[in-house]
């Protein structure tokens, strides 16, 4: 009688779990994303305090030789989650990355390197923005990194050790400044200097 009337409460406490996870900051490309992660962290631990529930509950269930209940509603809402822990945690980590990358001297730059997290952050946007139609932070990370890609061809090609002098002061004439060899220069700079269009 006891594990009866626990059933609907569970599945009262999924549903609620599931509208939580619909609070509007999840969407907002403004929000600040160590509260939206810290946020969502409290949302983890009352999920799993849920499907710890469901747990004891199928447990006590079979040792009754009831049949067990399944909670197909729990794993839908705890995908919900993990991806929207994905997203803000992409989001978050792809400005500090983009910040170091634009920052470091352009000599030292892994471009190599650079261009596998950029992959890497683009799978995520697509992953979310085909799991969360309509969020709009997916969109914008999605955005965001497709803009950077669009940077790398040329900043690989100046980055080629194989370039010959000529070919410098091709680089040089053309863009109007010299890059080579400055103390300080920047990925930044090399994006400031619009140098993308000459590709």
């Amino acid at each position: 009688k006891m594990l009866g009337l626990q059933i609907p409460q569970i599945h009262d406490d999924i549903f609620k779990a599931r509208g939580a996870l619909e609070h509007f900051m999840i969407s907002n490309t403004i929000a600040e994303p160590g509260n939206v992660l810290s946020w969502l962290e409290s949302a983890d631990e009352t999920i799993e305090a849920i499907a710890d529930q469901c747990r004891r509950t199928q447990s006590h269930q079979k040792t009754l030789g009831l049949n067990i209940t399944q909670f197909d509603d729990l794993e839908e809402v705890l995908s919900d989650l993990h991806i929207k822990q994905k997203l803000w945690r992409a989001f978050r980590d792809w400005r500090m990355m983009t910040t170091s990358w634009l920052e470091s001297p352009f000599s030292k730059l892994d471009v190599d390197e650079i261009e596998k997290q950029v992959h890497s952050f683009y799978k995520v946007a697509l992953q979310a923005e085909r799991q969360l139609p309509g969020n709009r932070v997916a969109t914008e990370l999605k955005s965001l990194v497709l803009a950077f890609k669009l940077t790398l061809p040329v900043v690989s090609y100046v980055r080629t050790k194989s370039l010959k002098d000529r070919h410098w002061d091709q680089i040089h004439e053309t863009i109007g400044y010299k890059i080579r060899g400055v103390e300080g220069f920047t990925m930044k700079k090399l994006i400031e200097l619009e140098i993308m269009q000459y590709a």
